[in-house]
């Protein structure tokens, strides 16, 4: 067998075996029910995690990881994209007392309508919510905003030092090959706008209303769904951010890479993390170590 097949058999195989790896039953998912509960005081800065509706635990989980360092800077804002049953608010509020759990569509269905283009792609592009969600909430106060596959298993020193002196905003890198909308790139830079294009947008550190939905709709014009990108929304946040005066996280302690993407490689050992944002190509591993080494923190 050729050298070529033998890397496209082996290829296919760890689709394969992470596929399996990441959505197999786990009894790890359910352990964050017994993790000691955590207050949310009220304050005027939130944290904010976004979850889909199938997965609530996910955004326990990352809620807890980062609410023992958190607490009491910042109040718990937990939003999910979908319903919220009454099961779902019992389970969430027995975990973080005085936390605050919604639903995404119903707090967006509240608001006005979007200009023209930015309504196009609410219409077309699901994670454009989380846009919508964020451009909201900016105009209620401080905010850190998480995807629910971003862990902190230590001391975020240098975010915790930027939320207690109230900005600029902060963002975390991509240390693989950034991915980005090639179509939102290039209405950027026809509207001669930076672009911090290494940008992930699974954190972010955002201050009151610095982020201009103005600029969003600039971008936007002339979109239809046929420029359809899965990282449209983190394209727009490449632009945005720069704009408010945005600043990078470190990279040695708030990391985003592939390895481990492989089930025949090492992993990061999370001994040596801070902060991981565990993105679909490594998120068996967020399953297999992260969640069994945070459940020994929190359990010990």
């Amino acid at each position: 067998m050729g050298s070529w097949k033998r890397h496209l058999l082996a290829r296919a195989l760890n689709r394969y075996v992470t596929a399996l790896q990441r959505n197999r039953p786990r009894s790890i998912h359910r352990r964050v029910l017994e993790f000691p509960p955590i207050h949310s005081g009220q304050h005027p800065r939130s944290f904010v995690v976004l979850c889909e509706a199938d997965k609530l635990l996910d955004g326990c989980w990352c809620a807890w990881s980062w609410m023992r360092f958190l607490h009491p800077l910042l109040h718990l804002r937990l939003f999910v994209d979908g319903e919220v049953t009454h099961a779902m608010r019992v389970l969430f509020l027995r975990l973080f007392p005085g936390g605050e759990i919604a639903s995404m569509p119903h707090l967006l269905a509240s608001q006005p309508p979007p200009p023209q283009y930015f309504a196009r792609l609410l219409e077309h592009y699901r994670y454009a919510r989380k846009l919508s969600l964020i451009l909201h909430l900016q105009g209620n106060g401080p905010l850190l905003y998480c995807d629910s596959d971003v862990l902190a298993f230590r001391h975020p020193g240098t975010l915790i030092d930027r939320i207690e002196r109230g900005g600029p905003n902060a963002y975390m890198t991509d240390q693989n090959e950034p991915s980005q909308d090639p179509w939102i790139c290039a209405r950027a830079r026809a509207l001669g706008l930076p672009l911090h294009e290494e940008l992930n947008s699974g954190l972010l550190w955002v201050t009151p209303n610095s982020l201009d939905p103005a600029l969003v709709e600039r971008l936007l014009e002339g979109w239809s769904p046929t420029y359809y990108n899965h990282f449209s929304e983190q394209t727009i946040f490449c632009a945005l951010m720069p704009a408010s005066g945005a600043q990078p996280l470190p990279e040695a302690e708030y990391t985003l890479n592939a390895q481990g993407m492989f089930f025949y490689e090492p992993d990061i050992p999370c001994e040596e993390l801070t902060v991981r944002h565990y993105v679909g190509i490594v998120r068996h591993r967020m399953y297999s170590r992260a969640y069994p080494f945070l459940a020994r923190q929190a359990l010990a």
